[in-house]
Order: C-alpha cells, then structure tokens, then sequence
C-alpha cells in the first residue's frame, strides 16, 4: 500500500470549490482544512502535518504558488502529495514542470471523481496522474 491520506489541505478562492471538495473528501473519512486565502495556506502548511496539498496556482494573493518549483518544494519537505490545479489550459510547459516535480496537476472545473481517483492511486502509491 502506498501513502494513506488522512489529512488534506486546499487551497482556493473559490468557495464553491473549497466546500464541494471538503464534503467529498470528508465522505472518505479524511480530514480536510481548507484556505480562501493564500496567506492562510502557508500558515497551515508551517503549523500542521498535511498528507495531501491541493492548491489553485492561480489563487489571488499567490503569487508564491505560482511558482510550480516552489510547489515542487513543498511536496519534498512540508506535503509529500501535491495536487496543482488551475482554471486556464496547462501549456506542454507547465505540464512537464508539474511532471519534473513530481506533482499531479488538474484543469478545472474539477470533475470530483478525478481528485477521488487521484487519492486513490496516491494510498495505492501508483503513478502520478495529469488530466
């Protein structure tokens, strides 16, 4: 078995995404903690363990998460799963940084089973996943 997700956090301005996502997640039994702001995120990631950061590149404020290598660093010292996910159309550019960094990356709108079947193949410890 690979990493079991227990802890999530989610990163969005959006709060129709923040909510759908959080019920989702909680209906599997994980616990979710979720930031409107970008200050917030980095807040929680320096004060609390996450199995799972899913975060919006794109979040106003966040000019920090812009940066896929940041992100990248993150997955290697504070998360060890990354989930990038943004509103505009990934370029082969970003698209093969999120690969070199080892982070599963999402366009929305998110589809739910597809965040759903990411953790899956996270707590399976299968391969990363792009869509």
């Amino acid at each position: 078995m690979g990493h079991e997700i227990k802890k999530i956090l989610i990163t969005d301005s959006e709060e129709s995404i923040l909510m759908s996502l959080s019920h989702a997640l909680q209906k599997n039994e994980v616990e979710v903690t979720s930031c409107s702001e970008f200050d917030q995120a980095v807040d929680a990631l320096m004060a609390t363990s996450y199995d799972l950061l899913i975060a919006d590149v794109t979040m106003p404020g966040g000019r920090v998460f812009k940066s896929l290598e940041l992100l990248g660093f993150i997955k290697r010292h504070y998360c060890p799963e990354v989930i990038v996910m943004s509103s505009y159309n990934w370029r082969e550019g970003e698209a093969e940084m999120c690969r070199l960094h080892g982070l599963n990356y999402l366009n929305k709108p998110l589809n739910i089973k597809d965040v759903l079947a990411i953790c899956e193949r996270i707590n399976r410890n299968d391969s990363i996943v792009q869509n």
